[in-house]
């Protein structure tokens, strides 16, 4: 076949992909190599790219990125000649290549058909659909407040919830798999981004967008993650190999998540990267997840260490001798806040799989909040631990007074494994971040 490229559209993209200081000559051998090629199986595309001294990762790594820039001329002609025979040439490449298991570009690790499709391009969110005032109030008072021995949710979080069952029967009754994903990644995101800045004390509308298209990117990538599992019209696919995709679709969601971090910590600005993000993560303990979760449900459990250092400063005399130090005390406030957003961002990965997973079963189980006894997973997050604390608060209460404790007794206890329970549920988050930091 005619080459559809022409040298010099190679030869510009040799030089982003070659090693510094390769000669011109180098760069023009490999360039009418490629150029000489008929089809692009792997070992043709290696083998032109050899005058460029590529080691071996950087081989592999080369051939998935011309795969990603020059897939038009790996496509078949959707108009050619079947019984032609150098047409049934290209369409035979063609077709062994995409079965064969993808490659990293950056990496050159092999990749799972979920993780390809997770690096589609990630459309621009709709913008925050929230009412000013309603928005205003939920930032400066956050979701939820604790009341006697009960959490209670503010009139917003609690339209929060309406709004997100609401979406996610809209996204399920959808035509298609795109506008499933689309739909039920925008409301997810939406609530998870506001959730997770009234968590952290974000306010600057800025942020608050960066944010949000933060969480939407990981929402969207994590929904993705299921398309190989169905058709185009988001119907569960009878491929003998769907039933796999939907089940690697489903693990995808902590490694969306921590892929995010980084992009989180800066927004914070919090210095570390990838590097910072991967020893937070694997050095979070059970003690770590409690302080975050005593803040969250605004219990005193717990103190910040911000919270610490206010509260010395009015009980410690100003001619302390240490007085002066109480601003440099150790903390990990730092941490907790990134910790905070980053269980929020494992949640929202999560959940935004529970609508495609309720299309694989045909019912609306999984975004049903009242389904069973499954204490409204598929719930804000705030909702979601405001809801565990409330029922197992309860149940123990009523557990105690049987067993004739005290009621002060019963009480405290009640309150404890309450507590403890809401720890047990956003550790298991943290627990799907530390399997992808490891």
């Amino acid at each position: 076949m005619p080459a559809v490229t022409s040298r010099p559209q190679f030869e510009s993209w040799l030089k982003q992909i070659a090693p510094p200081g390769t000669s011109s000559q180098k760069l023009d051998a490999a360039a009418k190599n490629l150029a000489a090629l008929e089809t692009f199986p792997s070992g043709a595309i290696e083998s032109a790219l050899k005058p460029l001294g590529l080691d071996a990762a950087g081989l592999t790594s080369a051939v998935a990125r011309f795969r990603d820039t020059f897939e038009t001329l790996l496509r078949p002609d959707a108009g050619a000649n079947f019984f032609d025979p150098k047409e049934q040439l290209k369409q035979g490449a063609w077709h062994a290549q995409i079965k064969q298991t993808a490659v990293d570009p950056v990496s050159g690790q092999p990749l799972t058909p979920q993780a390809v499709v997770a690096g589609a391009k990630i459309p621009a969110p709709p913008p925050l659909a929230f009412d000013a005032k309603e928005l205003a109030q939920l930032l400066e008072l956050g979701p939820s407040y604790h009341d006697g021995n009960s959490v209670e949710l503010n009139p917003t979080a609690q339209k929060l919830a309406v709004t997100l069952e609401a979406k996610a029967r809209e996204a399920l009754a959808a035509p298609s798999f795109e506008q499933r994903n689309l739909i039920s990644a925008t409301v997810i995101a939406q609530e998870s981004a506001v959730l997770a800045a009234t968590s952290v004390g974000i306010k600057d509308p800025q942020q608050l967008d960066a944010l949000y298209r933060l969480f939407f990117d990981a929402a969207f990538e994590a929904g993705n993650a299921f398309r190989p599992a169905f058709t185009a019209d988001g119907k569960k696919s009878t491929a003998p190999d769907a039933d796999a995709h939907r089940v690697a679709g489903q693990t995808a969601a902590g490694g969306v998540a921590y892929r995010a971090l980084p992009k989180l910590m800066e927004l914070l600005g919090i210095t570390g990267g990838a590097d910072g993000a991967r020893d937070l993560i694997k050095g979070a303990a059970i003690e770590d997840v409690a302080s975050v979760a005593s803040a969250d449900l605004h219990l005193n459990y717990f103190p910040s260490a911000a919270k610490i250092a206010e509260t010395l400063k009015n009980v410690v005399a100003k001619d302390d001798y240490f007085f002066s130090e109480i601003d440099k005390l150790q903390n990990r406030d730092g941490d907790h806040k990134v910790l905070s957003l980053a269980v929020r961002l494992a949640n929202t990965t999560w959940k935004a799989g529970q609508v495609h997973r309720a299309a694989w079963e045909g019912t609306d189980r999984r975004i049903n909040p009242k389904a069973g006894d499954r204490l409204a997973v598929f719930n804000p997050y705030d909702n979601l631990k405001a809801d565990m604390y409330n029922a197992t608060f309860s149940a123990e209460l009523k557990r105690a007074e049987e067993e004739g404790l005290p009621r002060q007794v019963s009480l405290g206890r009640a309150s404890e494994r309450a507590f403890a329970r809401v720890v047990f549920e956003i550790y298991k988050d943290l627990v799907e971040l530390k399997k992808a930091a490891a």
